[in-house]
């Protein structure tokens, strides 16, 4: 019987301190000047609580902490952001103007005004997420992070 107590005891110990460990997942990470975001690359997961049409990549990398380029599932969009601390802010963007169909057009359209809206992000470091939010705080993008760009030739 005693046995069994102790068994009981060490098994909710176990269960309190896998519970206490999950509550500090999704730490969130930000630096100065978003030097953790360089040379990273991310895929939108959900734009404006809209979701994201299957199979069409909408992408954002930063390649600096000054300069970040886009694709919203047709165009490819390039221009400037500015970082403080977890606050971001994107520049106006250049983009190329390719015909798209209407549903990726309004995924497109969507994804490159909530640039425009994003004024604060959110690096969650245990599930590789990366949030975006507008002046209110709400979340307007989430994105899952892409393996990076190859930036050499592999060789057989």
């Amino acid at each position: 019987m005693k046995y069994l107590a102790q068994t009981r005891l060490i098994g909710a110990g176990m269960l309190a301190l896998w519970l206490a460990g999950c509550g500090s997942m999704g730490t969130a990470v930000t630096s100065e000047g978003g030097d953790e975001l360089v040379g990273t690359r991310w895929l939108a997961e959900d734009i404006d609580g809209k979701g994201v049409i299957d199979m069409l990549q909408t992408t954002l990398a930063f390649e600096s902490n000054t300069s970040a380029r886009a694709n919203g599932g047709c165009n490819n969009a390039f221009g400037n952001v500015t970082f403080k601390g977890d606050q971001i802010e994107f520049g106006a963007f250049g983009a190329t103007m390719m015909m798209c169909s209407e549903a990726v057009s309004d995924q497109e359209s969507r994804f490159f005004k909530a640039l425009g809206e994003t004024r604060r992000y959110r690096l969650d470091t245990y599930s590789d997420l990366l949030f975006f939010m507008n002046k209110d705080g709400r979340e307007i993008v989430r994105f899952s992070r892409m393996a990076p760009l190859a930036t050499e030739p592999v060789e057989d």
